[in-house]
């Protein structure tokens, strides 16, 4: 099997997806404190407030940082860090992230069913500027499409084959 993709910023990913469990696990902490003394303090009239708007309110901080951990941890299982092809072209290998390791996906040429490119670039008047462009990978037999990183390194007319258009995008996106 031949490389034709390899994205080194699969540690960096990994890092952000252990983030979003620490602030899940946050949220959950938050929750409960907002469960247990949700009125008590003398901003919020030191009373202790009903049950039910404890819980609703509880119920809205744990959902957040859950949604944010489960998230993260989604997005990681569908982040390439590389791709190998056979000699052939017919046969390819993607590797995925797991939260502590990696994860195989092997695919014949007939399974991959379209890509799609995203310029990925915000542009705020005061703020960072984002440049991130990334190609979505859509293979038989998934829900959601695989994320190719478009700054990583790749050979992008062996990358054509199976993401269609591959070759026009990589290495033209502004750095």
């Amino acid at each position: 099997m031949k490389t034709i993709y390899e994205n080194g910023r699969g540690t960096l990913v990994r890092i952000v997806v252990f983030a979003g469990i620490a602030a899940g696990i946050a949220g959950l902490y938050a929750s409960w404190a907002i469960f247990q003394t949700y009125g008590l303090s003398p901003g919020d009239g030191g009373v202790l407030k009903p049950f039910s708007e404890r819980l609703a309110f509880a119920g809205v901080i744990a959902s957040l940082g859950l949604a944010a951990a489960g998230g993260l941890a989604l997005y990681a299982s569908l982040y390439v860090t590389a791709i190998q092809a056979d000699a052939n072209g017919q046969r390819y290998k993607l590797t995925t992230l797991s939260l502590f390791s990696a994860r195989e996906h092997d695919f014949q040429l007939s399974d991959f069913t379209g890509s799609k490119y995203f310029h990925g670039q915000l542009h705020t008047p005061k703020g960072p500027r984002v440049n991130a462009p990334w190609v979505t990978l859509r293979a038989t037999g998934r829900a959601l499409p695989f994320i190719l990183d478009v700054q990583a390194d790749a050979n992008p007319q062996a990358l054509d084959k199976i993401a269609p258009g591959a070759a026009a995008v990589w290495g033209h996106h502004d750095d």
